[in-house]
Order: C-alpha cells, then sequence, then structure tokens
C-alpha cells in the first residue's frame, strides 16, 4: 500500500490516525520559532557540532518495531519534543509526492500507537517495513527529531536548537538565493535565520 498521486492531506491524515498519531491542525507557516519544513529534512545532513544525538536499532533485530518504538519515545521524552498537551510538530507532506510541499502539522499520540511499525506500513512516517522517514519538531522550536533508515540500522536523532545547525542554516539560505519559495514561507524562513548566530 505505497502512496500514489491520488493520496492526498486527508489520506495521509487517515493512514497516521491507523499509526495513532492523531493530527489536530496545520500549524502556521508564519510561524518563525519553528525550522521551516522544507529545511528541516535537510536535519539528516547535521552533525555532532550542531549537537546531533543519535541512537540506532539493528534492522535485523527481530524486535525492530518495538526497540524502534522504544528509542523515538525515550529520545522524545528525554530532549522534549511534547509540550504540557503532550502535542507536538510532524512534517506532512500536502503535494502529491512522498515529500512536495511539506507542512507541519499539530498532532498528538493516540493511546495505542506504533510509530516504527504501523507508521512505517502505512506510508505516511516512512517508505515500508523497516525504512522510517519523519522529521518532528517540539512546539517551542527548540527541538527536531527525526528517523531514517540505512543499509544496516535505522536512525532516531535529535538536533536541540536547530536555528544554530550550520546545514539548516545553508539550506535556508540557498532556499532563499532561488525562486519557488511563496512570500509567506520566504518572510518565515528569514525571521527564523534572524533567531540567532550559528555556534558551529
Amino acid at each position: 500500500m505505497q502512496l500514489t498521486q491520488a493520496d492526498g492531506p486527508e489520506r495521509r491524515v487517515t493512514r497516521l490516525a491507523h499509526a495513532g498519531v492523531q493530527v489536530l491542525r496545520p500549524w502556521p507557516l508564519s510561524d518563525a520559532t519553528v525550522t521551516p519544513p522544507d529545511v528541516a529534512w535537510e536535519v539528516f545532513g547535521c552533525d555532532e557540532a550542531a549537537g546531533r544525538v543519535d541512537r540506532t536499532v539493528d534492522n535485523d533485530d527481530p524486535d525492530y518495531v518495538v526497540r524502534g518504538n522504544e528509542a523515538w519515545y525515550s529520545m522524545a521524552r528525554e530532549f522534549g519534543l511534547f509540550d504540557a498537551d503532550e502535542t507536538f510538530l510532524l512534517s506532512v507532506p500536502t503535494g502529491p509526492g512522498d515529500f512536495e510541499d511539506p507542512q507541519w502539522f499539530e498532532v498528538r499520540l493516540a493511546p495505542e500507537w506504533d510509530v516504527f511499525g504501523r507508521g512505517v506500513e502505512e506510508f505516511v512516517l516512512g517508505h515500508g517495513a523497516r525504512t522510517p522517514a519523519f522529521v518532528m519538531h517540539s512546539k517551542d522550536g527548540a527541538l527536531l527529531l527525526a528517523s531514517g533508515w540505512y543499509q544496516f540500522v535505522s536512525s532516531v536523532l535529535v538536533v536541540p536548537r536547530p536555528w544554530t545547525a550550520a546545514a539548516l542554516r545553508r539550506s535556508a539560505e540557498d532556499r532563499l538565493a532561488k525562486s519557488g519559495w511563496t512570500d509567506e514561507r520566504r518572510t518565515a524562513a528569514r525571521q527564523w535565520l534572524a533567531l540567532a548566530t550559528p555556534t558551529e
């Protein structure tokens, strides 16, 4: 059951619900405290100098889903993904492709959730079994949390204070130098870049 061009945002919301992720509302692009959604996907290019911390799960681990969910949830708790209402932001594509026109949505976990299992298999938090691909953000802008897969392992990673990460700042600057962004996205990106001087 892979995403097709017929799958729009409503279908993705339904698939996220199957994984125990409740979509509450779109998050305004104008919120400049949060990393621009297009830029946030460049988090995989950050390194330890940006404060990146990884936890990995072997792709051939028989308890892969359990261990992946545990790694994700423990890092989310430890590094502050959730707010007082247990909500956070999830990048959801609003175009027909897998990563086209990403937009932040405010979400909350249902009592029964399965990010690394059902979420990945539904092709909304990844590309099928053992291939996670998602980016999340704390609503206060202080933390990016993501997961990706590699040949032998899957990784859950965090980058605190993402506005200071050189790789993310370069991505925002490169995008601003080109056409393609709406005025709203461009304004928010400039304000995000102005939050602080990079530390790496």
